[in-house]
């Protein structure tokens, strides 16, 4: 199993598991915790990844705008409930991909090399062990969902998993990280210069210019949501974007392109709906391929030039 079929999902609703307040903008070293989670998925080829908010959701999501995450909203954000809060998000990413990463927020720490090692291993329910103490992020496989208790009281990731009665593999790490709370600052910043160590990569944005610019990663982003959700409101909402500069950066670029990317449907007894076209698939397509080919060439000139030891 591969990464590119592990979805990646945040817990930043604003509260921990035992109720109390967890601000995910809390800043470790020169970023906050949910950043930093943000980019230790990606580094581990984490993609889609799903980040719920709560409290103060608003800011979290502007925050993170800019890094290609998918936005789920909790209303009720101080006592979670799985059906409602949790489990939307689940079957988002259950749909795109075969297994699924989950972390809490307050654990910021754990290395990239944990979740390939995770990954690479088997189980239904793969949980890290660190030291005899079970941390984060776990793996669940998208064919568990169904037989999840989504009734059962949320009162803890760990807590709610052996309460569901499924079969849990423990995968030994050696990275304390996996297991080291926010709350615990001072063994945070013991251990936070080997973390930093490990999110040194290059960093490429593809953009397409015509006269103006007229796609990036966030046209992307807002295509790909229009696909999933046929609604220009929902699309907008998961990526914290407003409707009227959707709308705006999608005429820009059907203007210079000469055709539709988006079909509009006004509503009616079904209400509306909007789509992409067959030529705006087409065209999300060919930036995705032509963007994963120019990251994978920055990955392997970044290795040879950077991390290989010269003599």
């Amino acid at each position: 199993m591969s990464a590119k079929n592990t979805a990646g999902i945040i817990i930043a609703t604003g509260y921990d598991s035992l109720g109390r307040q967890m601000n995910p903008l809390t800043p470790l070293g020169t970023t906050t915790i949910v950043k930093r989670i943000v980019l230790t998925y990606q580094l581990a080829g984490i993609s889609p990844i799903i980040v719920i908010t709560g409290f103060d959701g608003l800011s979290v999501e502007r925050h993170l705008a800019n890094y290609g995450v998918v936005f789920f909203r909790v209303e009720n954000y101080s006592e979670i409930d799985f059906k409602t809060d949790i489990l939307p998000a689940l079957t988002y990413a259950a749909e795109k991909c075969s297994q699924i990463m989950v972390s809490p927020v307050e654990y910021p720490l754990f290395w990239t090399s944990t979740i390939k090692k995770i990954i690479q291993n088997d189980g239904q329910i793969r949980v890290p062990i660190n030291d005899e103490r079970l941390g984060y992020p776990f793996l669940l496989s998208a064919d568990v969902l169904p037989e999840l208790d989504t009734e059962k009281k949320f009162e803890g990731w760990m807590s709610f998993l052996n309460e569901c009665g499924l079969d849990i593999r423990l995968i030994p790490v050696s990275d304390e990280g996996v297991a080291c709370s926010i709350e615990n600052i001072d063994h945070c910043n013991n251990i936070l210069e080997q973390h930093n160590r490990q999110m040194l990569h290059p960093y490429v944005r593809l953009d397409i210019d015509y006269v103006t610019r007229i796609f990036d990663p966030k046209m992307k982003m807002l295509l790909m949501q229009i696909e999933d959700t046929k609604s220009v409101k929902t699309a907008c909402s998961r990526i914290s974007l407003s409707i009227g500069k959707a709308w705006e950066i999608i005429n820009v670029l059907e203007d210079a392109l000469g055709y539709q990317v988006v079909s509009r449907r006004q509503g009616g007894k079904k209400g509306g709906s909007t789509e992409l076209t067959a030529e705006g698939e087409e065209y999300l397509e060919k930036y995705r391929l032509l963007e994963k080919k120019i990251q994978n060439y920055a990955n392997e000139e970044f290795t040879k030039i950077f991390l290989t030891d010269v003599e």
